[in-house]
Order: C-alpha cells, then sequence, then structure tokens
C-alpha cells in the first residue's frame, strides 16, 4: 500500500511491520495524503495552509471552521512559537495558562479531524513533528495547570484522531480532553511520543494523556510516554498517571474505550481509570511504574494499573499485558467495584528493592461488590516488594473472586487463605501454582535498557510458558510476542 493512498485516518486501520520489527507488530494507522492544510515551524497564521506556504501551529485555535473535520499536516521539525503576521508567542506561555494552549477543533461522525505529522513532501510520517513547551531562551518547564494539545469546552466535541506527534515539556497533560459537555466521542490517539512531563501537584491528578468523563467508541494505540513527575501533594513525585480517566463517582458514566499497544514506564501509575469507568480494554502494553522497574522514592501509590472501579452491569478487561506494580481495584470517591473485571495472561513483576518498590498488592480490591477475576497470570518478584511485607493477591474486603491456572511467587501474600494452600483451600487456583524459583529464561530488565522494543527479558523459561490446562501463562510467548500469537506487546518504536 503506497503511502500516497487515500486512507481516511479516523477509521482505516491497517496492520504494518515496522522497519526491522517482526510482522503482526502492533496496529497502526498509515495516515495517508495529501493533507488538506499544512503547518511548519516556520509558518504563519496569516498564510493559506498550503505545503508551500503552511500556517503556524497557533492555527489549530485560530482557524476552526477552515480545518474542521479536514486533514492537517504538521511538517518536520520542533515547534515552540506561534506566529501571526510575524509576530510570536511562545508555546511555553501558553502551555502555562490553564486550559487548553491548542484548541483542536472537532469533527463529525462522517469527517473526522485529523492533526498527523508530516515529511517535508506533504505525506504522513510518524513523529517528525516535535512540539515542545519548554522556554526557548531557558530550556524552562511550562508551570501552571495547561493542556498542551486537546479540547476544553468545545463544540463540537470529540471526533479527533491524533497521529505521530512528538509532544516533550509538558505540564498538566500534553494531550487532553475535558470540561463541558464531557463526552468527547470518535477520538484516536495513535503514534505518539509524549514525555517530560511535570511542574503540577499529584492532588491535581495529571496525566500525559487525560480525559475527563467519557470517551465513548476512543481508542489510544501504539504510543510511547515516558518521564513524569509531580512537583508536590501526597504522592509526589510518582503521582502522575501515563493515562487518566477520571470521572466523578456518578452512575452511567463509562468510556468504552481501548487502550492497545502502549509502552510507559519511569512514571507513577501507569494506567489509572478512576470512579465508575466502564467497558474500557486494556491490553498488549507494558506497563512500567517507577524508575526502573517498579523502584520508586518518596511517598506513592505504587500499582501499574490503579483504580479500577466498574459500576454495576460494566466490565473492564485487561490482557496480555506486562505490569511492574501490579493491579489495584481501589475504592474511591465513597463508591465500590460493582461490575466485571476481568483480567487475562498477565504478566506482574517487581524488581529488586531499591528504596521502595511496587506493588504491595499485585491483584488487589478493596470493598469489592463485583466480580473480579484472573487466569493464566504470571506473578514473581525478585524481592521488591513494597517498603515491607509480601505482594497481596485478592482483596482487604469483599469477595467476588476468581482465579484459575495462575503461576504464583512463593512470597505472595494471599486474602483469603495468607498462603497459596489456604488460598486454595479458600476455593481459589485449583490448577494454578506456587513456585520459589524465578519463572524468566533470563533476568527482567527496564524497557530503558531494551536493544529493540521486543520486550525478551520478560519471557518465561520453557517450564512457565504455560499452564497446567496447556494454554499459555502470562503475557509472552517464546519469541517474547504476545501469548496468543498476535504480535507485539508495548509499542513498536
Amino acid at each position: 500500500m503506497k503511502r500516497r493512498e487515500f486512507l481516511s485516518a479516523a477509521a482505516a486501520v491497517v496492520t504494518v511491520p515496522a522497519l526491522g520489527q517482526v510482522p503482526n507488530a502492533p496496529v497502526l494507522s498509515i495516515g495517508g495524503g495529501p493533507f488538506n492544510y499544512y503547518i511548519s515551524p516556520t509558518g504563519d497564521d496569516n498564510n493559506p495552509g498550503t505545503l508551500a506556504s503552511p500556517w503556524s501551529i497557533t492555527a489549530l485555535n485560530s482557524k476552526h471552521s477552515t480545518y474542521g473535520g479536514k486533514r492537517v499536516g504538521l511538517l518536520p521539525g520542533t515547534y515552540q512559537y506561534g506566529t501571526v503576521g510575524g509576530v510570536q508567542t511562545t508555546l511555553n506561555s501558553m502551555v502555562s495558562s490553564s486550559g487548553c494552549a491548542l484548541q483542536v477543533q472537532g469533527g463529525t461522525t462522517a469527517a473526522s479531524t485529523y492533526i498527523g505529522s508530516s515529511d517535508s513532501t506533504g505525506n504522513y510520517s510518524a513523529r517528525t513533528a516535535i512540539l515542545d513547551g519548554s522556554d526557548p531562551s531557558t530550556g524552562a518547564q511550562p508551570t501552571g495547570s495547561g493542556i498542551f494539545l486537546g479540547q476544553s469546552n468545545a463544540s463540537p466535541a470529540g471526533y479527533v484522531t491524533i497521529d505521530g506527534l512528538v509532544i516533550r515539556n509538558f505540564n498538566y497533560a500534553a494531550i487532553g480532553f475535558t470540561n463541558a459537555p464531557y463526552v468527547f466521542p470518535g477520538v484516536i490517539i495513535q503514534n505518539c511520543e509524549l514525555y517530560n512531563g511535570g511542574g503540577v501537584p499529584s492532588s491535581n491528578n495529571p496525566g500525559a494523556i487525560f480525559f475527563w468523563k467519557e470517551m465513548p467508541g476512543g481508542l489510544i494505540t501504539n504510543c510511547k510516554i515516558y518521564n513524569l513527575r509531580t512537583n508536590g501533594g501526597t504522592y509526589s513525585p510518582y503521582g502522575y498517571a501515563g493515562i487518566m480517566f477520571n470521572q466523578d463517582a456518578g452512575s452511567g458514566e463509562g468510556f468504552t474505550a481501548t487502550i492497545d499497544h502502549c509502552t510507559i514506564y519511569n512514571t507513577g501509575q501507569c494506567v489509572e481509570t478512576k470512579n465508575n469507568v466502564a467497558n474500557v480494554a486494556v491490553q498488549y502494553c507494558y506497563l512500567e511504574y517507577g524508575d526502573p522497574l517498579g523502584n520508586f522514592t518518596g511517598s506513592a501509590f505504587p500499582y501499574g494499573v490503579f483504580g479500577i472501579n466498574t459500576p454495576a452491569a460494566t466490565s473492564v478487561t485487561y490482557k496480555y499485558n506486562i505490569i511492574i506494580g501490579g493491579y489495584f481495584l481501589y475504592t474511591t470517591d465513597g463508591g465500590a467495584n460493582s461490575g466485571a473485571v476481568i483480567i487475562h495472561n498477565s504478566t506482574l513483576y517487581c524488581g529488586p528493592a531499591n528504596g521502595g518498590s511496587a506493588a504491595n498488592g499485585m491483584i488487589e480490591a478493596i470493598n469489592n461488590k463485583g466480580t473480579v477475576a484472573w487466569d493464566h497470570c504470571l506473578i514473581w518478584s525478585d524481592g521488591g516488594w513494597d517498603h515491607s511485607g509480601p505482594g497481596s493477591v485478592g482483596g482487604s474486603a469483599g469477595g467476588g473472586f476468581t482465579a484459575d491456572y495462575n503461576t504464583y511467587g512463593s512470597a505472595c501474600n494471599f486474602s483469603p487463605g495468607g498462603t497459596f494452600s489456604g488460598w486454595q483451600s479458600a476455593g481459589h487456583d485449583a490448577h494454578g501454582a506456587s513456585i520459589a524459583t524465578t519463572p524468566f529464561a533470563t533476568t527482567p530488565v527496564s524497557v530503558q535498557n531494551w536493544t529493540s522494543p521486543i520486550p525478551l527479558s520478560f519471557v518465561p523459561s520453557t517450564a512457565y510458558l504455560t499452564a497446567s490446562d496447556g494454554k499459555p501463562c502470562g503475557a509472552l510467548n517464546s519469541s517474547g510476542q504476545a501469548a496468543d500469537g498476535s504480535g507485539g506487546v508495548g509499542c513498536n518504536f
């Protein structure tokens, strides 16, 4: 398929092996071409927006009626200024303000707005466009609680595809959708690299990708997110999520979204689904809390996935993920998990202790009133279970647990039961196993030290590749691909 062939970027997703990668690597959408309008680091909003005479980046704010529902290409280079009539404004000053610095106009179900990275000839090329919020003169990070790119109090809301952008040096969020009307349908964020977020307190619930309320039909896929820190608050500096879904604890709320083939590391909670999040799938992701391998300093809530809390008659699904730090199902704002939480084929790992290490709860539910089922998971620590005590499995209150065909390190603490044998006596993991030696063929290392996007150091040794029913155990097969044979885990770059 030639890059010049037009594809609907909001809908067409094709499987394309990245150069030098294995077949069936993470799916990504080739943006195609040509774009309808172009933006350049040296452009001006007074230009016509053509390839020869492109707009400035602030045209995303000033040209709403022109590009809404159309395709906008960001030409190669680093974006630090918006320019109108030759007068420059730094993105640093814009991002330091509250609200959304670059407000993207929404499209429609028939014509979504597409914002994509372009090569110099005007065709899609991932991650050639770099949006930088640092001060051009001093390199200082932005301050305040601004969102770099997205929608806030937008009309129309949603129906946006953001494809292949690099956004760095942001504060509250790199990409965010927030405030009225609180429902952002048809949002796709793919092939993006987001890093160096900070300058906000943990209590503000920041996230490199942030959604407040609903994201029906949304997709976040093949993104790399890393190097996030807060500057204060209870859980500083590790209170900054890679992806934050933040809702009030009302009924009937939900996202109906998918987080797919993402790599998140050197941050706080990699995925935080806070308060009544429904019908979300997190799959084929590599999620590494802390730096590295779950280690942290200061206060923290050390879980790779945190705050799972589903309303009745809804569900969330987690499958084929590598999690450094575990899943934590947590009661927030007086609510409780009342729906179904389903976890398949996860590899949960904690590295050696170094100050503090994630996580006390590898799969844990507080005040669970729904159902929590996990199977074919591989759970192990090299000695880093939190500040003290072993990693816990089960829940400190409530019930509704179903677990089987899982493999646990012998240091795990179970509730109910205490030990693995007590856990089995309580009716769980009749076909599971407890092991005293590492299940991995090699010593796991942080994604920061990989030589390729393939997480080979998390491949189980032959003895632990399969559970007692002959089905795969953990997230990976012997080649470092997803255990279901569908392709890679994490992003492909």
